[in-house]
């Protein structure tokens, strides 16, 4: 018995001095018992609770940096434009009449027309001046200016009378603006602007004190305009009709 317990104690060394290595036990296998998938949790199951409604209104959306908000119509503003647009205009214009077609085709229409045509469009427009220096202005211009503000769709460049710096020629008026504007004594006294129309009524006292021995007495007068827009997206006022009161 003790030789055979000898012999086994030896065998490692006898092994080992051969150049057997010992083997490494095998790893258990998995078994076949199903791992159990831990449960989810409350936080991964649970609904997610939508935000209550809100009685109040959402606010109003702002325009982004950079952008501006249209801006609303200035009522103060566009009275008192066309209020200084009147007194300029009865300069021209300060009789009664029922509609424009009635106004004298003479000095103070030609030249009327030839200033608002020449002011509507500026002098970084395509007028030259000749050697005269006179502003040369298409007949078709002076036509879109009585269309415009007069209303005056017909009209023809041969039928007015009087011209402040000469016939028109081959189609060209001349205007100059050394020349003053005729004598008009026009008091604008009140502006009222119906949006919702686009009417307008401007009150006004016509008199006369240019001569002290005038006979012209004071005279009360409305004008009366339509608002519509012009080429450029600008408000223009177009004379419909001048009452006395």
């Amino acid at each position: 018995m003790k030789k055979a317990i000898a012999c086994l104690l030896a065998l490692p060394l006898a092994l080992a001095a051969c150049g057997v290595q010992n083997v490494p036990a095998q790893t258990a296998q998995p078994t076949d018992t199903p791992v159990e998938t831990p449960a989810p949790t409350t936080a991964s199951t649970a609904p997610v609770e939508e935000p209550a409604a809100s009685s109040e209104p959402a606010p109003e959306s702002t325009p982004a940096q950079g952008e501006q908000m249209p801006a609303a119509p200035d009522q103060a503003a566009q009275e008192s434009e066309l209020a200084s647009y009147t007194q300029t205009l009865g300069c021209f214009f300060d009789t009664p009449l029922q509609s424009t077609k009635e106004l004298p085709q003479d000095y103070n229409l030609s030249f009327f027309l030839l200033y608002q045509t020449f002011e509507s469009k500026g002098e970084g427009s395509t007028y030259t001046q000749n050697d005269n220096y006179f502003w040369e202005i298409p007949e078709s211009d002076l036509l879109q200016t009585a269309t415009i503000y007069l209303g005056l769709s017909d009209l023809s460049i041969s039928d007015i009378t009087e011209w402040p710096f000469g016939e028109p020629q081959n189609g060209i008026c001349y205007y100059s603006q050394e020349t003053s504007l005729p004598y008009g004594d026009i008091t604008v006294t009140n502006v009222k602007i119906d949006t919702a129309t686009s009417k307008a009524q401007v009150f006004a006292e016509a008199g006369d004190t240019q001569f002290e021995d005038s006979t012209r007495q004071s005279m009360a007068l409305v004008y009366h305009f339509t608002c519509t827009a012009g080429p450029d997206g600008r408000t223009v006022y177009r004379l419909e009709s001048i009452a006395a009161q």
